[in-house]
């Protein structure tokens, strides 16, 4: 359920004839450009999930300390589908307990092309990150990070998640075009991120 967006978010063409996507380009201006979401159900607390969209990426943004975030759930920081370098981007905590955080991360190993309709899919189950571009698996450098904030994290049970941006982070902003964003409640199997990608399966 959308529940706001910043100002700087636009309807502009999609990937096909008499369709819409949602356009984020605050590059002549300070402001971060966002949609702000209130999911009706806690996707970070699933076992496994899937996040599948398309994407029309504008900038490389080759600042390393840039990371141009598609979907994450920003609050509790239990997981992110982002863009670094121009290569697909995925973190989900693994674990919290009394040691902190434990994050599993994955990034692919090619670019995807700039200003072209492109379809990302990420997967979680709970063990290991699947990432695909246009239906296929692609390979990517997987690696575990931890740290010790999470004294609060735990604690918070409702919170609003991000598309394309954050109002508190100007450095995770997403250039370009999203559209057709979906949640699943499994990690899909190859064949159903192959209907995903065609229009099969909604």
């Amino acid at each position: 359920m959308i529940s706001s967006y910043s100002r700087l978010v636009y309807l502009g063409e999609g990937r096909c004839p008499d369709t819409k996507s949602v356009m984020f380009d605050p590059m002549e201006d300070p402001a971060v450009s966002y949609v702000e979401i209130w999911p009706k159900t806690d996707i970070s607390k699933r076992k496994s999930y899937s996040i599948a969209c398309w994407i029309k990426l504008k900038s490389y943004l080759s600042n390393k300390d840039y990371i141009q975030v598609i979907y994450s759930d920003w609050k509790r920081e239990e997981f992110w589908l982002a863009m670094k370098y121009g290569k697909v981007f995925f973190a989900v905590i693994e674990a919290l307990n009394e040691t902190g955080l434990h994050w599993r991360m994955k990034t692919t190993h090619e670019r995807i092309n700039l200003n072209k309709w492109t379809h990302v899919t990420a997967t979680w189950d709970g063990h290991a990150i699947t990432l695909y571009v246009n239906g296929e698996e692609r390979d990517g450098n997987s690696f575990d990070f931890k740290s010790n904030m999470s004294s609060n994290m735990s604690s918070v049970e409702s919170a609003p998640a991000f598309i394309a941006g954050n109002p508190h982070f100007k450095n995770y902003q997403f250039l370009g075009a999203i559209m057709d964003l979906y949640i699943f409640g499994i990690a899909l199997p190859h064949d159903n991120v192959i209907e995903v990608y065609r229009g099969e399966i909604y």
